[in-house]
Parts: C-alpha cells; structure tokens; sequence
C-alpha cells in the first residue's frame, strides 16, 4: 500500500522483489502485470473514445437542429419569393393595360 503511493518506495520494492523471487514466478508475475496495465490503457482508451463519441453526437444533433431551421427559413424565402414573382406578374399586366 505505501509503496503505491511513493514512487521511491515502489522502486525499492520492485528491487527487492525481482532479487528474492524465483525468476519463473517473476516472469508470470511480470506478465500479469503487463495484462493488468494493457487492461487498464484499453479501458481508459475506451472512455476516451465513449466521450468522443457522446460529443460527436452531440455536435451531429446541434447540426441537425441548424439544418432544419435552415430549411425552414429556405422554405419561408421560397414562398415570398413566389409571392413577388406574382406581384411582379399582377404590376406587369396592369402596366399593359
């Protein structure tokens, strides 16, 4: 327990331990170890990636709010457009009379 809080310590341990231990049993532990830290990179990385992944969502529906309002807005111009062009028609036919 202390040793994991002070690397000095920690050093000192591992010293000790690699020259008191069988070097079979310090292979598997070695091994274990290495399992424990892969284990514990892809579990970080996975949370990294989760996070990205919840914030790409995010940024992909705040896109697609945007998108909406733009077409709704496209639809309100294409319908006053539409609404001038008639005008303009209406204007131009009492101007021919």
């Amino acid at each position: 327990m202390l040793a994991q809080e002070n690397d000095y310590i920690m050093s000192a341990a591992k010293s000790m331990y690699s020259s008191v231990t069988d070097p079979r049993i310090l292979k598997l532990c070695t091994r274990r170890q290495e399992e424990i830290d892969g284990y514990n990179h892809r579990r970080e990385r996975l949370a990294e990636l989760e996070k990205s992944d919840a914030e790409q969502k995010a940024q992909i529906a705040a896109q697609d709010r945007q998108i909406a309002e733009q077409e709704k807005q496209i639809a309100t111009l294409t319908a006053d457009n539409l609404a001038l062009k008639q005008e303009i028609a209406e204007i131009k036919a009492m101007l021919s009379k």
